[in-house]
């Protein structure tokens, strides 16, 4: 008797796993024409009760679908899938991408990278293997346009972590919202990484637990280091400075990679909204290298004699290759305009009509690495 209850038991957990994996959304080898909005709005929990959202929100999934399909259909080195960005306008995704560049900025907190050259650097970096742990868990901006804010505090932890083997999981809300504003950028409305790292250099950063991220939504919240909001934030990390690497060099970026750490960078994410997994190579040299998302680069690899660029990007786990992607690198990097400065306009009323950015989706541009210092 014992045995049959065993099986019986044995049977109803099999039962269940399957009916979990029976509602996981399709991987791209999975997909079909024949899989509906209505399935996917199941398997994502989406809900749109007015006839007209959901007839426009089926609409654009469904354009999404044939896209990702026809990608799929051809060889290449990377796949596009489905998710929760599936039924987005492209407005809606554009919110996301609400980092700045800014060549003309100077700061008196930058100080210029120097590569040691003291020895050939490693074959290949992954600082998401390193122990004691240097990478925290994958974040996720929701509706707010902070990816900047994002970046900066990632780096910030990275760079902590490598200095004192104690990774905090820093307050990426702090940033966004204490940050000033630059003319109309701000919080959710996107800015500069190096007005981050500047807050950070004269403020200091507390931990997300203290200073919970609120701006999932889109909402741009009031900074509560005002005193007269709330008491003054407890400060966990300090940051001295910043480094900048580059901009455009390939070699600057690995040396940094293996001297430094991971690091704050600028790309050009407007195509990225739909990859799944492998090596991408989708940022088109002959169309505009639009800088307008920060991530962080935590390394470098091969897979099958193909060179790629390891980035984490704030866009949750369920993104991607669980949060992260991976970018083409070429022994000898391509290069593009980024005309208008990805809206530089919008922040200063000022600046540079174009920028030259190398790398595929313009990586090497520009990247960045604080450094940390121990609370006082």
């Amino acid at each position: 008797m014992r045995c049959v209850a065993a099986v019986a038991v044995a049977v109803v957990l099999f039962a269940a796993f399957v009916t979990v994996d029976a509602r996981r959304p399709p991987r791209a080898h999975e997909l079909t024409a024949a899989y509906s909005f209505e399935q996917y709005a199941h398997d994502f929990n989406k809900r749109y009760t007015e006839p007209k959202e959901h007839a426009r929100r089926a609409a654009l999934f469904q354009a999404s679908l044939a896209t990702v399909l026809e990608h799929n259909s051809k060889r290449s080195t990377y796949k596009r899938g489905v998710n929760r960005f599936s039924d987005w306008s492209e407005a809606e995704l554009q919110s996301l991408r609400g980092a700045r560049p800014h060549a003309t900025h100077k700061s008196k907190y930058a100080s210029e990278y120097v590569p040691k050259l003291n020895k050939a650097p490693n074959a290949s970096v992954d600082y998401r293997t390193s122990f004691p742990p240097v990478v925290s868990a994958v974040k996720d901006q929701g509706q707010c346009g902070d990816c900047w804010a994002h970046a900066v505090t990632e780096a910030i932890e990275s760079s902590y972590a490598l200095a004192t083997g104690q990774l905090f999981v820093l307050s990426q809300q702090q940033v966004t919202s204490c940050t000033k504003a630059a003319g109309t950028c701000y919080s959710c409305n996107g800015s500069f990484q190096q007005l981050g790292f500047e807050y950070v250099v004269e403020n200091g950063i507390t931990e997300e637990w203290i200073y919970p991220f609120e701006s999932y939504n889109g909402t741009s919240i009031t900074c509560k280091a005002d005193p007269y909001i709330s008491t003054p934030i407890n400060t966990i990390v300090n940051v001295t400075g910043y480094v900048l690497v580059g901009p455009n060099s390939q070699n600057a970026m690995v040396q940094a990679l293996n001297e430094l750490g991971p690091l704050s960078i600028l790309v050009d994410a407007s195509s990225w909204s739909s990859y799944e997994s492998g090596i991408f190579d989708g940022c088109d040299y002959s169309q505009n290298i639009t800088l307008d998302h920060a991530v962080q680069v935590v390394g470098y690899g091969s897979d099958s004699g193909n060179d790629y660029w390891i980035v984490r990007n704030s866009w949750a786990p369920s993104w991607g290759e669980n949060g992260f992607i991976r970018l083409t690198k070429p022994a000898v990097a391509q290069c593009g305009w980024n005309q208008g400065a990805a809206y530089v306009t919008d922040c200063y009323g000022s600046g540079p009509s174009a920028t030259w950015a190398c790398g595929q989706c313009g990586i090497l541009f520009g990247s960045a690495f604080p450094l940390t210092a121990a609370p006082q």
